[in-house]
């Protein structure tokens, strides 16, 4: 039983590289995020008038 028929294969593997493209962008701007966050909280930290 064939579930890629001849000639609708290479659309699939677009979709998914397509796909799998989008899901490292989008978790590369989450690190980046959470990193400039970790970043803004230490400089928060270190400057505070609390001692």
């Amino acid at each position: 039983m064939d579930f890629i028929v001849e000639g609708e294969g290479v659309p699939i593997v677009k979709k998914l590289l397509v796909l799998a493209v989008v899901a490292l962008g989008g978790f590369a701007v989450w690190r980046r995020l959470q990193q400039d966050r970790a970043e803004l909280d230490l400089w928060t930290e270190a400057t505070s008038s609390d001692n």
